[in-house]
C-alpha cells in the first residue's frame, strides 16, 4: 500500500484513493487478527501490506491479473474484475447493514455515489419475484 497507513490497534487502515484524499477503512475483529498475523510473519521493513517477492509493493495491474485468474481458475462464465468483488461485497453489505452503513465502508462522501453499487441480493430477489402480479396469476391456475 503506497502512502497507506495500517492502525491495527484501531482496527483501521487509511488508504489514498482517487482524488488525492485519505478513505478511513473500518476493518473487522477477524481481518486485524489476519491482518497482523500477515504482518507478522514477515521479515522485511516495507512500509507496503502485499509485497512481491523483491520487496516491492504489488502493482495495480498484478492484482487485477491476480483477480482475473482467480476467476479463470473458479470457472467462472465471465472475467473477473476487482469492480465485480466491489459490488459483490456492497451488495452483501447492504443487505447485512442497509446503505448508510455501506456508504461508510465504501468510503463515499454521498449516498447517491453509493447507489450505483447497490443491487438487490439474489435471494431478496426470488422473494419478491413471488409477489409479481403475473407470477401470481401462474399460481391461480
Amino acid at each position: 500500500m503506497n502512502q497507506d497507513k495500517v492502525y491495527l490497534g484501531k482496527k483501521r487502515v487509511d488508504l489514498k484513493v482517487k482524488g488525492d484524499w485519505v478513505k478511513k477503512t473500518p476493518l473487522s475483529d477477524q481481518m486485524t487478527k489476519i491482518l497482523a498475523s500477515h504482518l507478522a510473519s514477515r521479515k522485511d521493513n516495507s512500509p507496503a501490506v502485499f509485497i512481491n517477492k523483491k520487496g516491492s509493493p504489488l502493482s495495480e495491474s498484478y492484482i487485477r491479473r491476480m483477480v482475473k485468474e482467480v476467476g479463470l481458475e473458479a470457472e467462472l462464465s465471465f472475467a473477473l474484475t476487482c469492480r465485480h468483488l466491489r459490488h459483490t461485497f456492497a451488495t452483501h453489505s447492504v443487505d447485512k447493514h442497509g446503505s448508510v452503513i455501506t456508504k461508510a465502508l465504501l468510503g463515499h462522501s454521498k449516498l447517491a455515489t453509493t447507489r450505483v453499487y447497490l443491487h438487490l441480493c439474489p435471494g431478496h430477489f426470488r422473494g419478491l419475484m413471488n409477489l409479481h402480479p403475473y407470477r401470481k396469476k401462474e399460481g391461480a391456475s
